[in-house]
């Protein structure tokens, strides 16, 4: 299930994608986590290529039984309804910028047209556990409308605005079957607004009455760095609440530039906060919010324990 109508987008000349991405990064790719989760058909080459990090290679010669061997990902022709389709889930949730989509060695083969939509899924249980039927009909968000590609060439879209969405699966079309070697998911990770020393955290479940996760694990990355660091882990969850947590004093030296937020299976948060200070020793101004409890009156908490 799809929403109609998709954000504007701009082809990019071959010369000028690594420029016009340089700022970005590939969302998608395997070495960041990327990876496929149901696909429609794989029957001449295996739909993981798709997120190698390496460019495309050409094997002449090499063959498997089902024909020549191809780096990317290639379907049968004329599959049931009219597309083949597969899901993927980033590495790292994000706003998405643009696309590169290349068809290097697919020259008699490639897809003819290609699309991309976006999904945000707040639960990766549910995600995990989502057959193939059910994935087909979540409320996919058209990201790059249907776009026309060429044999053996690199495409490059740049969007008109980055997604105001951070989606953290996409769903990639071929019309109607066919080739493609690569796909680069070009965006950007939720960022603070400049890096520092994360030394309290605050959860709060303001009004999610019954349905606040039941735990919350909350990594931070180092700038540069893939290796997460547990700043806070499987922290119990109670329902319309703020929640206060230090964050150990040996990690408070670590200069955290981004942080994600897991959710244990499932639920809903109204707002997470990082405290902290740009340089040690972290010192709390006058008035700071740090361990403030706000108060929420509502008239549909008397069954609440405080």
């Amino acid at each position: 299930m799809t929403k109609a109508t998709g954000p504007l987008n701009t082809v990019v000349p071959v010369d000028k994608i690594a420029s016009t991405f340089k700022d970005n990064i590939d969302l998608a790719v395997a070495t960041r986590g990327g990876k496929i989760l149901t696909l429609t058909d794989e029957w001449f080459a295996d739909c993981s290529n798709l997120l190698t990090a390496t460019a495309p290679i050409s094997a002449p010669g090499r063959f498997v039984p089902t024909g020549a061997w191809y780096d990317g990902w290639e379907t049968r022709r004329h599959n049931a309804p009219n597309h083949d389709w597969c899901v993927i889930q980033l590495g790292y949730p994000g706003n998405i910028a643009g696309f590169e989509i290349d068809t290097s060695y697919f020259t008699g083969n490639h897809s003819p047209f290609v699309s991309v939509e976006g999904f945000t899924e707040s639960s990766p249980a549910k995600a995990a556990s989502r057959t193939h039927e059910e994935w087909a009909q979540v409320a996919w968000a058209p990201v790059l409308t249907k776009v026309a590609l060429n044999p053996g060439s690199r495409h490059g879209f740049k969007l008109e605005q980055p997604t105001a969405e951070a989606f953290t699966h996409v769903r990639f079309c071929m019309y109607p079957d066919g080739g493609v070697a690569r796909l680069r998911v070009y965006g950007n990770v939720h960022q603070f607004g400049q890096p520092g020393h994360v030394t309290d955290i605050e959860v709060d479940t303001a009004h999610y009455m019954g349905n606040p996760p039941k735990a919350v694990t909350i990594e931070g990355y180092e700038i540069g760095s893939e290796q997460p660091i547990i700043l806070l882990s499987e922290a119990p969850m109670t329902p319309h609440r703020q929640h206060f947590f230090k964050v150990p004093i040996e990690l408070t030296e670590k200069r955290i530039a981004q942080i994600k937020v897991v959710m244990i299976p499932d639920g809903g948060i109204k707002r997470v906060r990082a405290w902290g200070a740009a340089q040690l020793p972290a010192v709390q101004p006058e008035g700071s919010l740090v361990g403030v409890r706000q108060e929420l009156p509502d008239e549909h908490t008397w069954n609440l324990k405080k």
